[in-house]
């Protein structure tokens, strides 16, 4: 995976009192599954956090886990009907 094709980092399962939480990766290219590390130790959040961040790398975080399948048709369907919006 090159960072160069990645368009956001999610972090997932983020919440007080879990352990662990996972880390997605999404694509610039959307028709390209996303990558997932799962059960990541909670005391790397921060630091992989600050290393997103000086690489450039968007990223945000929630205390579910998404269905990324879904999310992505959604954005493309979006892209399709509504192409300025996403220039």
């Amino acid at each position: 995976m090159s960072l160069d094709e990645v368009e956001i980092a999610h972090f997932e399962r983020v919440q007080f009192g879990l352990r662990n939480f996972d880390l997605t990766f999404v694509y610039k290219d959307y028709l390209k599954p996303t990558t997932r590390i799962c059960a990541i130790p909670l005391s790397y959040l921060e630091p992989i956090k600050n290393w997103l961040d000086k690489m450039d790398i968007l990223f945000s975080e929630s205390k579910v886990i998404l269905d990324w399948n879904k999310v992505l048709a959604t954005v493309r369907d979006e892209i399709k009907t509504k192409p300025k919006e996403f220039l």
